[in-house]
This record gives structure tokens, C-alpha cells and sequence, in this order.
């Protein structure tokens, strides 16, 4: 008779919503009503920020020209960079 020999049943994955990133998101951001609310007002100011900043870094930017040209653009002078 061959000796018996223990073999564990393969892992199961973990339940949805229990692993991954989202499981780490909500952990993180949204463990109790204040960190929601500073998350949420975080995303806002982001939000609000990154509109003017890429309408000064590019939209209005100078990329050529002189120091007048430069003078008279609202955007950001790239052409002295």
C-alpha cells in the first residue's frame, strides 16, 4: 500500500469587491465621512485647477517670437525656455 500524501485544494480567489484596487481606493479615500469629503473637495480642486493651468501653459501659450510678443500674450512664454 502507497503511502498518503497531503495535497491542499488550489486557493480561491477572493469575493469581488474584497481585492484590487478599488478594495484599496475605498480604504484609503473613503474610510469614514471626513476622508470622503476631503477626497471629494481634493477632485474638485484638481479639477478647478488643471482647467486654467492648461489654458496658461498651452492654449494662450507663446511658443515663438520675441521678448513683445512675449509682453503681449496672455499664456505662458515658452519661446525663452
Amino acid at each position: 500500500m502507497a503511502p498518503l500524501v497531503f495535497q491542499p485544494a488550489p486557493d480561491l480567489p477572493p469575493p469581488p469587491g474584497e481585492a484590487g484596487i478599488w478594495l484599496w481606493v475605498k480604504q484609503n479615500f473613503f474610510k469614514n465621512t471626513l476622508s470622503s469629503v476631503l477626497t471629494l473637495l481634493g477632485v474638485l480642486l484638481i479639477y478647478g485647477i488643471s482647467g486654467p493651468l492648461a489654458n496658461w501653459f498651452v492654449l494662450e501659450a507663446v511658443f515663438t517670437g520675441d521678448a513683445q510678443a512675449c509682453n503681449q500674450a496672455d499664456g505662458a512664454c515658452w519661446s525663452f525656455v
